[in-house]
């Protein structure tokens, strides 16, 4: 057997499995097909300086002799983009080594930097023992041992933005490069390292001033780090089946969903290996198929193709289409297009949701959009609209449209009538009850920071409960339901009033079993009345070194129970943390209302997904009915 290549690098190996035919023309033919763009140049130059610093020369020379580098680019050496001049490349890049030393950690003992590793790499996935029939290679940024005696190898990201860990997950970028590293680094050392992290540089300031500096790390003991090598290996030993033998006169067939470098790429790609010219608008309808390949059929119809359906990472390209000369940027829905348009996602405006709170701008993605693709960008579209607490739904739930909504300049107000418990309307202007007798809403949960409308929300319930329900109010603050004082069957303020009085409703609620049990009912309807049980700003007492424990067994017990006794809770709290809403409680409460909060962290606590934090307005909200997703709502004013 023979290989047309000498070794398989992470970048190698990442190009064929994103494009097989630019593999071929990179690897074999020794074509660079892509230029690099200023913001790899950003990336490599940086790289340079921190090597140059880490072998001893001074700060200044090593970023003096990158300027050097950059003043001697060609032109058309680079993709430039639109907005792209050597003069901004050279601010980015000053930027981005000034955000890397601002922050410049103590790296312990550094054993080595910018080395390269290559070599036969053998390793055990569980019973079976690999090696492979390639040599790897990799150019490690850096690798030191830390004060707890551990390898540490660490690789630096110059990026935009940092990697929302939360919403995108782990980049599989990253657990490939990982593995690369880990398996060479083993064999140079005979050490196992213990992680390697990425440290994304971000070289844009954050509005909060917080850290340019993030870290991902991948332990490499872990489940993820485990399951991703056996992967790996897998797709190794592929990649080495199909290249074995290869010659410059094999057939590779190209992805021409990733990389592709604008239209003269994608025109000489369609006249090449499938026939069909696409100036003359002959359509074929694209499918992407396993492990990075395309099927191609053809349809009998004849009939244009926009480009947005082929070229989708081609900004230049997006940025010709016909489709989007009708709108202006000076609109909201035109800055939105042309926003998502920088990304390479192309969108059609439908139409526009007029709410209380927000508007919602309906768009249609193009053919090859990724929904998860269009939430990733909802700062940017906060930052081209001039508007804060941008969310994007996509898709909005039972349509085929994104949906992305702005606070109104102005907010309209929906009064309250004698409506039964009412929550709010959405922008449909439907309204939307709780209904305490459902099995499914039993119980209620609520969120809020301050000035959300917490405290209004929970007034509208409280004074819109049906007739004769008996009203428990805990209110630790002393404050927001004092007024409901005298009309409470019970009110309780500290912590220890508020488990003896806890302890008296668990007493009513076994004596309203013991009832139903003596007359042969199922549930206390017609019986005895409803018992509807306020806590307001459960934290400070659930927080209680006394009494929070067993204040939370309590509550347990009634959210297990309550519903058939016709005892019902609605928890609320400034303070959304695990520690205060912890499983126990959640697990019970499956009906639950977030108001704005103030994390992303915070959300998720409440209605386990973000959304909170983007709420704008008072009383604007988002209500988890169990089951389905969550509804925006503006609750209603009396």
């Amino acid at each position: 057997m023979s290989y047309p290549v000498a070794h398989i690098s992470y970048s190698s190996f990442r190009k064929f499995h994103s494009d097989m035919g630019g593999w071929k023309e990179e690897y074999i033919m020794g074509n660079k097909i892509f230029k690099p763009t200023p913001s790899m140049l950003v990336g490599s130059y940086s790289h340079a300086v921190i090597d140059d610093y880490l072998k001893g020369v001074p700060l200044q020379d090593a970023i003096n002799t990158q300027y050097a580098r950059i003043n001697a680019i060609k032109d058309e050496d680079v993709k430039w983009w639109k907005t792209g001049s050597r003069s901004k490349l050279m601010q980015d890049f000053a930027w981005a080594v000034q955000m890397y030393f601002d922050e410049m950690p103590e790296y312990g003992t550094v054993l080595s930097h910018e080395i390269e590793h290559k070599g036969f790499v053998e390793d055990n996935i569980g019973w079976v023992s690999l090696k492979s029939p390639i040599p790897l290679l990799g150019y490690c940024d850096l690798i030191y041992r830390d004060t707890e005696g551990r390898i540490i190898i660490e690789d630096f990201k110059f990026k935009a933005k940092h990697t929302d860990l939360e919403e995108e997950g782990m980049d599989p970028s990253y657990l490939v490069q990982s593995i690369f590293y880990f398996l060479l680094v083993r064999q140079h050392s005979q050490e196992i390292p213990y992680s390697m992290r990425f440290r994304e540089v971000k070289t844009s300031k954050n509005k909060d001033k917080s850290s340019q500096h993030q870290i991902v790390e991948i332990v490499f003991s872990t489940e993820l780090f485990e399951n991703a090598r056996a992967v790996f290996w897998y797709q190794l030993m592929g990649m080495c089946k199909l290249i074995e033998n290869a010659s410059p006169d094999t057939y590779f067939p190209h992805n021409i969903f990733d990389q592709m470098n604008g239209r003269d790429s994608l025109t000489l790609l369609t006249t090449s290996q499938f026939g069909y010219d696409l100036e003359e608008g002959k359509k074929g309808d694209i499918k992407r198929g396993g492990g990075g390949m395309i099927s191609w059929s053809w349809q009998t119809a004849i009939v244009p193709v926009p480009t947005m359906w082929l070229a989708t990472s081609s900004k230049a390209d997006l940025k010709e289409a016909k489709f989007i000369e009708s709108y202006t940027p000076d609109t909201v829905e035109g800055k939105i297009i042309y926003k998502y348009q920088e990304h390479g996602i192309a969108l059609t405006f439908e139409k526009i949701q007029e709410g209380y709170a927000f508007d919602r701008y309906l768009f249609i993605p193009s053919r090859w959009v990724k929904m998860a693709d269009a939430k990733k960008y909802a700062d940017d579209v906060s930052q081209a609209t001039e508007m804060e607490n941008i969310r994007i739904l996509a898709p909005v739930p039972g349509t085929k449209y994104i949906g992305v909504e702005v606070p109104r300049s102005e907010r309209k107000f929906s009064k309250l009538k004698d409506e039964l418990m009412p929550i709010g309307r959405d922008i449909t202007k439907k309204l939307y009850t709780l209904d305490l007798s459902n099995p499914d809403t039993p119980h209620v949960l609520i969120a809020g920071k301050s000035g959300s409308g917490k405290s209004q929300l929970i007034r509208n319930l409280i004074e819109s409960r049906p007739k004769g329900t008996q009203l428990v109010c805990i209110d630790p603050k002393r404050v927001e339901l004092s007024k409901y004082r005298n009309e409470a069957l019970l009110f309780a303020m500290l912590p220890e009033d508020t488990y003896l009085t806890l302890q008296n409703i668990e007493m009513e609620m076994n004596q309203r079993y013991a009832l139903m049990e003596s007359r042969g009912v199922d549930n206390i309807e017609g019986i005895k009345p409803r018992m509807m049980i306020v806590i307001d700003e459960y934290a400070s007492v659930r927080l209680d070194a006394t009494f929070g424990k067993l204040i939370e067994k309590s509550l347990v017990n009634i959210t297990n129970m309550g519903r058939a006794a016709g005892i019902h809770l609605i928890i609320a709290t400034q303070r959304p943390s695990v520690d205060v809403i912890t499983g126990l409680i959640k697990a019970n409460i499956g009906c639950r209302i977030c108001l704005a909060v103030a994390s992303q962290i915070d959300s998720k606590v409440i209605i386990d997904q973000p959304g909170g934090e983007k709420l704008a307005w008072k009383g604007d909200l988002l209500y988890l009915y169990p089951g389905q997703d969550p509804v925006r709502l503006q609750a209603l004013s009396r």
